[in-house]
């Protein structure tokens, strides 16, 4: 169906298109705020769903928690279609975050998992404390159904929820092609027709346990050709070694196959771990940039002033420890003793040697910044995402380096090829160079640019982008990026730098084309023939001569006729050169030539 919103609103990205609704990022014409509208199709809804969804107009007013996504309004538009305005997430669902981890074989930190279970805990007891569970109409997945996909990251390291929409769980009537990943997320008594409860979310919150863990979808289900297949024993998952009993028993009691064998949420909510969790996630919505534990039961005591005037450093003094106070009161009461950490540059470690990381960047994606624990900032973040809207609102962040050295300006060249983010950062990051050696297949350059980087992963696009900016700068090593291209057999940019740059020099004297004999590559040995021919390097060797000594056929067959007969310092010719017994028909080829 097509997307339609208000015409007061402009459409930045259409994010999920489905029968019943569609899912848009928008903006409106008046401010540059964000925020996702979802449209429901009311044709597409039962009276039943229509009671529900006038029920939930007025149940939205009454819920407000951190961890719940701040919706602003529900109405009804024309089209016979009704909106839900809600709150924008710029580090995006948790779902995306696990697809990264999983790339780069990174998992997440047990206490960030704690404090994520503690929160999806404490939001549930919140809904059913606030409105009750019978309130709740069974078509509507709020807190009856979790998945990556509709939990999202915050900048503080938090997380929140709150995708309303109609829950419609495959059965076993459902046809095959129908069932999406996240069936596996639907506990077995749902499958089978039965309606959700409290005990079929707490199902679904140990398979996103069990995503967290592994980083991984968990495979419950046994999808055939003709049938699906739902779990009848408990599941027995296995997660990495590294994470502790305590969470791997909590998983499968979340995980029983029979709902009353489940633990309860008000059992999770009294773990020791959990408490602890919740703490440490207080903390973090308070603002705390690192982790402290203000002395609640002793008041402050101010010493008896010599002088009549007090100094500036000290009503600053006062002014902190009343405002650590104040945060101490909103903080939850713990049932036993925190060990009392200690700040280093590795985190926050206590006595016991466990490592803790409390700081504000804790959760936050791999690719955005992560200050005390990485260089990256922002703008990686945005180019490797490709979102264009945050990359232009943070250009402040503009020329950091990541953990490998590279700008942001690099990463779109060699991670994603983000034209429209490399035409908005060019200005602000051109002529940096990388901090560390870059290695891609046969190139291994010392400090290069980013023209450099985009000439070694023949990216003509970006190379005749880059040229005008960094053309002119050589690199350290000597290595110029016709060579890296040369090298790398990247023969569309060879044809466009060979007008550019043929005829410099690397270290050694060795000229493009001999980088290119000497790796094999024909094609780009045929078009700095025209350029380079007859010249040599520091040794005499010449590209034909490189060729043979590598065993590269059709380099030889190609430059034989020009270089041949030329003798290098040691007065040998290119058939001398050669291996004989190991290379029979290059030697045949040069004995034809200079025998």
């Amino acid at each position: 169906m097509d997307v339609y919103i208000p015409p007061t609103l402009i459409l930045k990205r259409t994010m999920s298109t489905r029968n019943e609704d569609f899912v848009c990022l928008v903006r409106s014409q008046l401010s540059s705020k964000l925020f996702v509208i979802r449209g429901i199709y009311l044709h597409s809804m039962n009276s039943v769903q229509l009671n529900a969804l006038t029920q939930l107009r007025k149940l939205v007013d009454q819920l407000e928690h951190p961890v719940l996504l701040r919706h602003f309004k529900i109405d009804q538009g024309i089209a016979n279609k009704c909106f839900i305005h809600s709150e924008y997430c710029e580090l995006g669902s948790l779902e995306s975050e696990l697809v990264q981890r999983h790339e780069d074989g990174e998992y997440v930190d047990e206490l960030l998992i704690w404090e994520y279970i503690a929160q999806l805990v404490d939001i549930t007891l919140f809904i059913v404390d606030r409105i009750g569970v019978e309130s709740v109409d069974r078509h509507f997945f709020l807190y009856r159904f979790f998945k990556p996909s509709n939990i999202f990251l915050c900048e503080n390291g938090c997380i929140k929820t709150g995708d309303y929409g109609f829950f419609n769980p495959p059965t076993q009537r459902t046809e095959i092609f129908r069932v999406r990943k996240w069936i596996n997320y639907v506990a077995p008594e749902v499958f089978r027709g039965q309606a959700s409860t409290l005990r079929s979310a707490i199902f679904s919150l140990g398979c996103v346990v069990y995503a967290l863990c592994t980083c991984t979808d968990p495979h419950l289900f046994d999808i055939g050709e003709t049938e699906i297949v739902p779990p009848r024993v408990s599941p027995s998952l296995v997660i990495p070694v590294q994470y502790s009993l305590a969470l791997r028993t909590l998983m499968h009691d979340m995980l029983k196959v029979s709902p009353k064998d489940r633990i309860t949420f008000n059992k999770i909510a009294r773990h020791k771990l959990v408490e602890e969790a919740r703490y440490r996630v207080r903390v973090k919505q308070l603002g705390h940039q690192q982790y402290s534990l203000p002395i609640i039961n002793e008041p402050t005591k101010l010493e008896s002033a010599v002088h009549y005037e007090m100094s500036t450093t000290e009503v600053n003094s006062v002014n902190v420890e009343s405002q650590q106070q104040q945060q101490a009161e909103s903080l939850p009461v713990l049932k036993h003793r925190i060990i009392n950490p200690v700040i280093t540059e590795k985190g926050v470690i206590n006595p016991h040697g466990h490592q803790l990381y409390f700081l504000r960047t804790a959760g936050m994606p791999k690719k955005y910044v992560q200050k005390y624990k990485s260089t990256t900032n922002v703008l990686h973040y945005a180019a490797s995402t490709r979102n264009l809207d945050l990359l232009e609102r943070r250009l402040d962040f503009a020329g950091g380096f990541d953990d490998d050295g590279r700008t942001a300006l690099m990463m779109i060249c060699v991670e994603v090829g983000f034209m429209k983010g490399l035409k908005v950062l060019l200005e602000y990051e051109a002529r940096k160079r990388c901090k560390n050696i870059y290695k891609y297949e046969r190139v291994i350059s010392m400090h290069p640019n980013a023209l450099t980087i985009a000439a070694t992963r023949g990216s003509l696009e970006f190379v005749k982008e880059l040229y005008d900016m960094e053309g002119a700068d050589k690199n350290p090593d000597g290595l110029t990026p016709l060579m890296c291209a040369a090298i790398n057999g990247k023969l569309e940019v060879v044809k466009f730098l060979v007008v550019k740059q043929s005829r410099l020099r690397s270290p050694g004297n060795k000229t493009a084309l001999m980088h290119a004999a000497e790796h094999g590559h024909t094609r780009c040995v045929e078009t700095l023939c025209a350029w380079e021919i007859g010249l040599q390097d520091d040794n005499g060797m010449t590209a034909l001569m490189l060729a043979a000594i590598n065993g590269h056929l059709g380099c030889v067959r190609q430059l034989c006729n020009m270089e041949g007969n030329m003798r290098n310092k040691n007065n040998l010719l290119a058939v001398d050169l050669v291996n004989a017994t190991r290379y029979q028909s290059i030697y045949r080829v040069l004995y034809d030539v200079e025998g």
